[in-house]
């Protein structure tokens, strides 16, 4: 079992391991930015703010130009400090990051969000 999942990231699909964590009852502290802030929020994960910039050489598979995230480091050593010292935040983020993953992001929810999806684009063609 994990005190917590820290998930500082410059560009995230879904973040399919930061709602497996929400799931466990396990805080997250993640970067507010791309997939995973469509189900993170203050109320159960802890975002890290950060800046969106520009690359100024390639970097892997990013190129020269394209821009990804950075993470503010300060704010997620701050969010992982309160995390340690402070026993409650931990168990009140585990209890409302399960209940929002079990809510809003449940099969039957997913599915229903898909089902629609799927019959507007229908409607299209």
């Amino acid at each position: 079992n994990s005190s917590c999942l820290l998930s500082l990231h410059r560009s995230e699909g879904f973040g399919l391991t930061i709602a497996e964590a929400m799931l466990l009852e396990t805080p997250a502290v993640v970067s507010h930015w791309s997939g995973n802030a469509d189900f993170c929020n203050n109320e159960n994960a802890m975002l890290v703010s950060g800046d969106v910039v520009s690359l100024d050489q390639d970097h892997g598979p990013y190129k020269k130009g394209a821009s990804w995230f950075d993470p503010d480091i300060q704010v997620a050593a701050s969010h992982l400090m309160e995390l340690y010292l402070k026993a409650e935040k931990i168990a009140a983020l585990a209890q409302a990051s399960r209940a929002y993953i079990t809510e809003e992001l449940s099969p039957s929810v997913v599915g229903k969000l898909i089902e629609r999806r799927v019959n507007a684009i229908q409607a299209e063609d």
